[in-house]
């Protein structure tokens, strides 16, 4: 919980009650509740004994989330400076009681042997640095509606330091970096109806680095999300990582089999949140997956990928006023193993080069409801529209597949007052410019194959006639099509509506 957030930067004098004054003020900001059993000095040392740590995140005036810390040491450095220390073991109780589903409860054992800490700083800003050789985080006593599950869950951190930023007043800043030599997971569950089925899971990926920036307010009601966006409340971050490798083995109570294995050289991720939207960005490079199996036809199979990714924008208020809106996908240089295209074309008619399939949009959008609203998120959306959209660009579209390329751009307006020209849409104005290439060498391999009949393979050549001209190559077509303000339709300038 608060007490390891990685998070960033000041210095200046501080004493151990001031310290504890700031702990107190961040469990606040994050919806914690504080208790002690008993607070005092001990020389140049502030121990604090018995602190329990409490939230209510659904809101029903229970502790869905509570333990208690045996002891924290505020101990005077004599630079003006403090260093923390902290009992090696934390457990949180968890209780959940999801809506329609079951009660489920557990406890998450921290481990924080070896964890030191050092504030410094003053009122204005504190700074806290941090290092451990070693951090880890369980699951004990995991329970559905009573029944006990028993398993392994285990997630470590190695070579971890890092520091955070507080900044006072409401809403408060916090700026926050860490680092982390490797992190690992250990997952080893069976089949919780006590038949013979078990999913085993492993995984370590190194090299971790992140960055945060969040606005957190004093008194946040965590159940109302909309309200916090409104009163300021937003956070943003990013995250990269090297090497990371994943395996995986399940097993059914009918013998069935299913093993996975995943790597990738680096990853990333960027995220914020904040009134204006949420914006979700990631991405992977050199992805390589092998999957068998009792349930797939072959030894195994195996997919590699140059890069995968992916990113999403989207406001979330309720607004008037349209905000961005996009997404985006990368999937570059797929292949799969001679095996899968030995059942698609053992022959070997198709070029087996890698397919990529690259989109890429932005917009401009705005919701008329708040999505936020507990009605909203159980699908109660009302009459009204739920949102409109106000214009889209088609900035990047690339899929090569089997020897044929499309690529396209484009760029529209919506028109949200006129939803009869196209019924039940608001009526788009714009262009698009497409390519094609390969697409009837690609035909001639498919009718090749017995995959497409000639006489159908003559429609798809027709269809290309309409809507597209040929290019400067040989096996080459390109395209505007038009969608004019009159509601008209246009395909080279050939008016096709």
């Amino acid at each position: 919980m608060l007490l390891l957030l990685p998070q960033s930067g000041a210095l200046a004098d501080v004493t151990p009650e001031q310290v504890w004054e700031d702990w107190q003020a961040q469990a606040a900001s994050y919806g914690e509740m504080m208790t002690t059993a008993n607070v005092a000095r001990e020389g140049d040392t502030l121990v604090v004994s018995g602190l329990r740590i409490a939230m209510d995140v659904d809101g029903t005036g229970s502790d869905d989330v509570s333990g208690t810390l045996a002891e924290v040491r505020f101990q005077e450095r004599g630079d003006g400076t403090v260093s923390i220390s902290m009992s090696p073991e934390f457990d949180l109780v968890v209780t959940q009681d999801i809506p329609d589903g079951p009660e489920v409860s557990y406890i998450i054992a921290m481990d924080l042997a070896g964890l030191t800490m050092v504030a410094s700083g003053d009122e204005a800003q504190r700074r806290y640095d941090y290092l451990a050789p070693e951090v880890g985080m369980s699951l004990a006593n995991l329970s559905v509606d009573d029944q006990q599950i028993d398993g392994t869950f285990d997630l470590r951190a190695v070579g971890l330091d890092g520091s955070y930023t507080l900044s006072d007043g409401d809403p408060r800043q916090v700026d926050a970096n860490s680092n982390m030599e490797r992190a690992t997971i250990d997952v080893d569950f069976a089949d919780p109806e006590g038949n013979e089925g078990r999913i085993v899971l492993t995984g370590e990926i190194a090299n971790i680095a992140s960055t945060s920036t969040s606005t957190l307010l004093e008194s946040a009601d965590l159940t109302d999300m909309a309200g916090m966006l409104m009163d300021g409340f937003a956070v943003a971050g990013t995250l990269t990582s090297g090497a990371a490798s994943y395996s995986m083995q399940a097993s059914g109570p009918d013998n069935s089999t299913f093993d996975a294995d995943v790597s990738s050289a680096t990853g990333s991720l960027d995220f914020s949140m904040n009134a204006d939207g949420i914006s979700y960005g990631g991405g992977n490079t050199d992805v390589a997956i092998t999957v068998s199996g009792s349930e797939i036809p072959f030894p195994q199979v195996e997919f590699t990928a140059a890069e995968t990714g992916g990113r999403l924008t989207m406001p979330i208020m309720a607004s008037e006023t349209p905000q961005d809106v996009g997404f985006g996908l990368i999937l570059r240089d797929l292949a799969v193993s001679e095996m899968i295209w030995s059942m698609i074309d053992p022959a070997g008619v198709l070029p087996h080069d890698p397919a990529t399939l690259i989109i890429d949009t932005m917009g401009k959008a705005n919701w008329n409801i708040d999505i936020m609203s507990p009605e909203v998120q159980q699908g109660n959306f009302g009459d009204e529209m739920p949102g409109q959209i106000h214009s889209l660009d088609l900035r990047e579209l690339q899929l090569a597949l089997a020897g044929a390329v499309l690529q396209g751009t484009g760029a529209f307006t919506f028109d949200n007052t006129d939803m009869q020209t196209y019924p039940g849409m608001p009526k788009p104005v714009g262009k698009v410019n497409l390519s094609l290439d390969g697409a009837n060498a690609l035909l001639d391999k498919l009718i090749a194959m017995g995959l497409i009949p000639s006489e159908q393979a003559l429609g798809f050549r027709g269809m290309m006639g309409m809507f597209a001209r040929p290019g400067n190559g040989p096996d080459s077509l390109v395209s505007e099509i038009e969608l004019t303000p009159e509601g008209g339709i246009s395909a080279n300038g050939l008016r096709l509506r």
